[in-house]
């Protein structure tokens, strides 16, 4: 029969620091790839509203371009068309 493996102390606390510093590295990781998630959906977020505020629709835009033309203000001539 083989006789179990006896490991120094040395050796036993190298592991248990290596250990703890790759649970330490995969939690920095992981934290750090959940901040980027995040961050980037709070960009598409920002992003959408800004699209949807620009996608107004062929009447506002048409009303837009003719206040623009005019001088007029949008407020007047898009309520005035919607």
């Amino acid at each position: 029969m083989a006789s179990p493996l006896l490991l120094s102390k040395d050796l036993a606390k190298r592991l248990w620091k290596n250990c703890l510093l790759s649970a330490a590295r995969f939690t920095a990781a992981f934290c750090f790839s959940l901040l980027l998630s995040l961050l980037f959906r709070c960009l598409t977020s920002i992003e959408d509203r800004v699209i949807g505020e620009l996608n107004v629709g062929p009447r506002a835009a048409l009303a837009s371009a003719q206040a623009w033309l005019f001088g007029l203000k949008y407020d007047h001539i898009a309520s005035k068309q919607l």
